[in-house]
């Protein structure tokens, strides 16, 4: 029990820490690295001094986000076949993220999740304190697959804690954004990660993505994320949110889900962790 207190206390200084940063330092930066950044820290992972570690033979690398300490990305190096349509993979809606040889969760949460988020850190978080992410396509802000790696808020934590027994569910976290009702996850708890959570996603639907060249509006506005769950086991939040149109966006950011980051800024160099990449 000391434990668990102790690590809601780590996640609470961390939030209180980076909520006070002058929020000036926002002004005129993407929320996240945008495309043509997730392509240079693709291009050039190797460099020494990047925050970067390369998977080449599963294509994709994991970087550091230029948000907070803590956030990590799997960014995704695959290309379409040229017979197919030449490009990069480009997210959720892409048939290419279920389809394709590569089980990106499970790559993200054996490589990032396991390793490189406690070396940044700099402690060892408990499963269900773990989250990854990926955004509908409606509420990113880089259309190149890539999976939000980081510590999940407590308040997450905790309401996946209250169903500890349960298969199915559903969670309503809390939710900062005032111009849409706070988004209910349904959640399913699944044994491991072997079966793909994008592939899952199209099965519910009915769907094979190998017959699609691109994903139905059904695939296309949902987000998801993974949670450790107890025993090796996890939780798979999805919410289908409908499209964004100004007026009525949705709520497609299960980013949200993990502690916020008050200071994202592109080349920002505050938190630099080389080590933890190597």
């Amino acid at each position: 029990m000391t434990t668990d207190v102790n690590r809601t206390q780590s996640i609470r200084r961390i939030i209180a820490t980076l909520t006070i940063l002058p929020l000036v330092a926002l002004i005129g930066h993407s929320p996240s690295i945008q495309a043509a950044g997730l392509a240079d820290a693709i291009a050039h992972c190797e460099n020494p001094n990047r925050e970067c570690k390369r998977f080449a033979a599963k294509d994709y690398v994991i970087t550091k986000d230029n948000c907070g300490p803590t956030q990590a990305l799997l960014v995704v190096s695959a290309h379409h076949d040229p017979a197919q349509g030449s490009g990069w993979v480009l997210g959720i809606e892409d048939p290419l993220a279920a389809a394709g040889p590569t089980n990106y969760w499970k790559e993200a949460w054996e490589q990032g999740a396991e390793i490189i988020l406690p070396r940044l850190l700099h402690w060892t978080p408990a499963r269900d304190e773990i989250g990854l992410a990926v955004n509908s396509p409606y509420d990113r802000s880089a259309s190149i697959l890539h999976i939000h790696i980081d510590v999940v808020l407590p308040e997450v934590t905790a309401a996946l804690r209250a169903h500890a027994n349960e298969a199915t569910f559903d969670i309503t976290p809390p939710w900062n954004d005032p111009r849409m009702k706070p988004p209910t996850y349904r959640v399913t708890r699944v044994e491991s990660l072997n079966q793909n959570p994008f592939l899952a996603l199209w099965q519910r639907h009915g769907l094979k993505p190998e017959h699609h060249s691109v994903a139905p509006e059904a695939i296309a506005n949902t987000t998801l994320a993974v949670v450790g769950a107890p025993k090796g086991q996890f939780f798979v939040l999805e919410y289908q949110g409908g499209q964004a149109d100004g007026k009525n966006p949705a709520p497609g950011h299960s980013e949200d889900l993990q502690i916020a980051h008050a200071k994202c800024r592109y080349g920002d160099n505050q938190w630099q962790v080389p080590e933890a990449f190597r």
